[in-house]
């Protein structure tokens, strides 16, 4: 918060709020492959944000729009209630392809590099919040262990 407010970060508020919102999560304290496994997610939900949004870019439509987020919601979908040890990574890459898809169409500005920025913003927040926690867990370790 310090950080953000010496340096006047205004145009990477959202890496603040992610940071709030992930150090919330009370499995990022347990251990890293919670963290390990919402940075896969997001991946996976930036690069299919980046195809979303180049489709988008070639077809400027309303209703192609709809189209694109239907079939991302199936392909996801699927993936998600398919049982698989890896179906939450999918309900993760979807939030993140409706988070930085529902950014970027709403404003105004040069959308296709807030595409990048978003996604790269939204990276840090969830890398920093896995080293804060492992962090803090090595630190609870070595107090336990000298106590």
């Amino acid at each position: 918060m310090v950080l953000f407010y010496c340096f006047e970060f205004v145009s990477s508020l959202l890496v603040l709020i992610f940071i709030a919102l992930l150090s919330m999560q009370p499995s990022f304290a347990k251990n890293f492959k919670a963290g390990f496994a919402l940075i896969i997610g997001n991946v996976i939900g930036g690069v299919a944000a980046i195809v979303f949004y180049n489709l988008l870019v070639i077809v400027p439509e309303f209703v192609f729009l709809i189209v694109l987020t239907l079939l991302a919601g199936l392909v996801f979908g699927t993936r998600v209630f398919s049982g698989k040890k890896t179906a939450p990574l999918y309900g993760m890459a979807f939030s993140t392809v409706l988070l930085v898809i529902g950014s970027v169409t709403s404003s105004t500005d040069d959308a296709g590099s807030k595409v990048y920025t978003r996604i790269a913003q939204i990276m840090l927040a969830v890398a920093y919040v896995v080293a804060a926690f492992g962090i803090i867990e090595r630190i609870e370790k070595r107090r336990a262990g000298a106590a």
